[in-house]
């Protein structure tokens, strides 16, 4: 849309629209009571052992265009929208977006407690279990994820977007704020949105994911990174590799983990599990089967 060309009625009318736009994509839903984990019985030791998540690099997920598939939506809506008049704004808005997509750490989970394709996925061929962690017990605030300088406490809780007409249109929303001067923080609407939308083959994960965007900039020529030296982020090593994450701390109990569903193939004995609950302040953890017949 070429603001210039409307009659200021119209532009009041656009501004209006834009701004509802807006005002809903800073909406995310609420978070359901509960959300689930799924992994095998080596990393839920862990967990309950070091009570504590280990959010990871992004960049090292199994989608292999986790956070930068958003970019091709925006330049698709950039293409449409671009004229003589527009076309080096729009082409600064496409660079600045790459330019200030900070690194962003990630801890999945899903809404669905029984899911074929996660316990196929993720729990050692629906061998592992689903660990069902109480949203309310996190102490985060469900938003948009944020870059943070100096914040080593600024994670926050947001569902995922797969659905591409609904992305579009939260794009062009920012584009037109953007284009009609009314949005002087397009920019990070649009970086923002890029850590909570994925390919619609994810849609059936339901995912929701704990994030964590400290101030680490890799520069396009990937010479060197900018970071903030006091950002929350710790190393492990993985045979000679070194790897990246964040660790949230948690307080482990019945209210933080209220329930655990055993995978399909999941050959656990029963009363080593509840021993070991027990042991780690879970006794009033509800133990579930998945209701799926897969082997």
């Amino acid at each position: 849309m070429d603001f210039s060309k409307l009659s200021e009625e119209e532009k009041l009318h656009e501004v209006k629209r834009i701004q509802v736009e807006l005002e809903k994509l800073n909406r995310l839903p609420a978070a359901p009571e509960i959300v689930y984990h799924y992994t095998n019985f080596n990393k839920f030791i862990s967990i309950i052992g070091s009570k504590s998540f280990w959010l990871s690099d992004a960049s090292m997920m199994n989608d292999s265009h986790e956070i930068i598939w958003i970019d091709r939506l925006i330049y698709k809506v950039a293409q449409e929208k671009v004229t003589s008049e527009n076309k080096e704004r729009l082409n600064n808005l496409l660079q600045a977006v790459k330019s200030s997509r900070a690194k962003a750490y990630i801890f999945c989970f899903s809404e669905k407690r029984d899911l074929l394709s996660q316990w196929r996925g993720y729990t050692d061929d629906a061998a592992g279990i689903s660990v069902g962690f109480s949203t309310k017990a996190f102490g985060l605030d469900v938003r948009m994820p944020v870059t943070s300088f100096n914040l080593v406490n600024n994670k926050s809780l947001a569902c995922c977007y797969y659905d591409e007409s609904e992305i579009i249109m939260k794009i062009e929303a920012i584009i037109d704020s953007y284009l009609s001067n009314t949005n002087s923080l397009a920019i990070n609407y649009l970086v923002q949105l890029s850590y909570i939308c994925k390919n619609h083959t994810f849609s059936s994960e339901k995912e929701w994911r704990m994030v964590y965007v400290p101030w680490i900039f890799k520069l396009q020529d990937d010479s060197r990174d900018i970071m903030d030296l006091n950002a929350d982020i710790k190393f492990r090593s993985n045979g000679n590799d070194l790897i990246e994450y964040s660790e949230h701390e948690l307080e482990i109990s019945s209210e933080l983990i209220p329930e655990i569903v055993l995978g399909p193939k999941c050959s656990v004995d029963i009363d080593t599990l509840e021993y070991f609950l027990v042991k780690n302040n879970l006794k009033n953890t509800e133990i579930r089967k998945s209701d799926s017949t897969y082997r």
